[in-house]
């Protein structure tokens, strides 16, 4: 994750010649993967656009169970097939980010020189940053309770 700062800003290390930085660069937008840390930071503390993408549907629906959830056989009873899908994604994201994700986002986050902001596991939901899936819609078309943010684009 740290040396997702000095791709983004800094000197480029092999464009001067031998120990001779290179030109000074600054990213104009971010292409990243939901499960990559420290992106949505950057972007932030750049001011710039951020854009997901990913192969697997990381954004909450009831049309299908998070894909690093391994909950299977919820009493129906109980809850609905929806909910049941709904709740493995703040499952994953509570367990992932209470495995100290956390801390490690803070310390990132004063490294770049922002404040402290880490609160919640799911900044992609929070701050509405758009995502593309790069899968055919004709196989798995965007869920129905996705947001205009959410994208299902076939392949790039």
């Amino acid at each position: 994750m740290y040396s997702l700062w000095p791709a983004a800003y800094g000197f480029d290390p092999h464009g001067g010649g031998t120990n001779i930085p290179g030109v000074h660069f600054r990213a104009d937008a971010l292409l990243w993967h939901p499960l990559l840390l420290g992106h949505v930071h950057v972007a932030e503390r750049l001011g710039i656009p951020l854009q997901c993408a990913s192969l697997e549907p990381l954004s909450p629906t009831c049309y299908s169970p998070h894909p690093l959830s391994s909950i299977t056989g919820l009493d129906s009873t109980i809850m609905t097939l929806c909910q049941s899908n709904l709740l493995t994604y703040g499952i994953v994201d509570t367990t992932f980010w209470r495995g100290g994700v956390a801390e490690v986002l803070t310390q990132f986050r004063a490294f770049i020189g922002l404040q402290k902001r880490c609160d919640r596991p799911d900044p992609l939901v929070r701050w509405e940053v758009p995502h593309i899936y790069l899968w055919n819609p004709a196989l798995m078309p965007k869920p129905l309770d996705w947001g205009a943010e959410l994208s299902v684009v076939g392949h790039v």
